[in-house]
């Protein structure tokens, strides 16, 4: 009899699960996935414990796709229950021309400029808590793939200084200043430090990324890629200065 009810309670348990799944909101299937594993932990039946391994399973997969699809931080957001900012404090600051809260149409993004044309993003609003709307950014990179990225890597392997880098790729495309800026910050009774490279940037290796090498100190290297940017160009604004973060 205790046995025949524990059946009846997984296939109930499953039941809410995939009831939870296909619902709206996210409260139902963690509730769900949550009684499969007490399930899972507390029965001796094999078959029932299966039962509930393959909810859990199916339910992993699904949450691994929707964090995947949403973005890790819109999917906390979703499973907290916030919602986009309609609170408009963000959206009547940004308009105002004094304001350091400004509106980027093109990235759909919000952000505070600080300093000599510096930019701080903001993601959720600090008045009602919502978060900020979903940003373009990423759309407007090409995407690399871990192929292609693996092949990138292999590239500029071993190189160390810009002798190397010349006699393996010849000139860069373009040459920056001191564009580039490290900030380390201190620790164990260590004060900051800061680094300043200037950039040998290669822009024909791939299709989708620009190869960068950072010069340091004795004319070191070190190698690094970005996505290339696919997007419109702001008026007065080239694609070097655009980036994926």
């Amino acid at each position: 009899m205790a046995r025949a009810l524990l059946r009846g309670r997984a296939e109930v348990l499953y039941t809410l699960h995939l009831m939870g799944r296909f619902g709206r909101g996210p409260l139902l299937p963690m509730l769900g996935a949550a009684a499969l594993l007490v399930v899972f932990l507390w029965e001796s039946d094999v078959r029932i414990r299966f039962l509930a391994l393959a909810g859990l399973g199916f339910y992993g997969g699904v949450l691994l796709r929707d964090i995947q699809e949403a973005g890790c931080r819109d999917y906390i957001w979703r499973l907290l229950g916030r919602r986009v900012c309609k609170c408009g404090i963000l959206e009547n600051a940004s308009k105002e021309p004094a304001h350091a809260i400004r509106w980027d149409e093109q990235m759909n993004e919000y952000y505070i400029v600080h300093g000599t044309g510096g930019k701080m993003m903001v993601y959720y609003c600090p008045f009602c808590g919502g978060s900020t709307p979903k940003s373009r950014r990423a759309s407007m990179f090409a995407h690399v793939t871990q192929r292609e990225e693996g092949r990138i890597l292999w590239l500029i392997k071993d190189i160390r200084t810009v002798p190397e880098v010349i006699a393996r790729f010849g000139p860069p495309d373009e040459e920056t200043g001191l564009t580039m800026a490290v900030r380390n910050p201190g620790g164990d009774g260590k004060p900051e430090r800061g680094e300043v490279f200037r950039c040998l940037v290669y822009k024909q290796l791939s299709p989708v990324a620009d190869i960068i090498f950072e010069v340091g100190a004795k004319e070191a290297v070190r190698g690094t890629w970005s996505q290339k940017y696919v997007g419109d160009k702001p008026a007065g604004q080239s694609s070097a200065t655009m980036s994926p973060r």
